[in-house]
């Protein structure tokens, strides 16, 4: 049996990935960002992560996914991911 996996995208302000993994480290209670795992030993819990280059067309598809669950506002703003 196949194990199932739940992926979600997330939009950032960041300029870099050495400004992401120092986001990260600062402002996620015990998580560090490493390679392509993002782990808390505290917790002993880890995530595999795929970062990528800015999506032009993200918004779009938040827009089109949220099905109108997001106010317009959030849309409209830059989404700032709550680490």
């Amino acid at each position: 049996m196949t194990e199932s996996q739940i992926i979600i995208g997330i939009p950032g302000i960041w300029k870099n990935r050495t400004e992401l993994i120092q986001t990260v480290a600062t402002k996620s209670e015990g998580y560090l960002l490493a390679g392509n795992i993002i782990h808390n030993a505290q917790k002993n819990i880890g995530f595999q992560v795929e970062v990528y280059d800015h999506e032009p067309n993200l918004k779009e598809s938040f827009i089109y996914a949220c099905r109108d669950s997001f106010q317009q506002s959030l849309l409209d703003n830059k989404l700032i991911p709550y680490i």
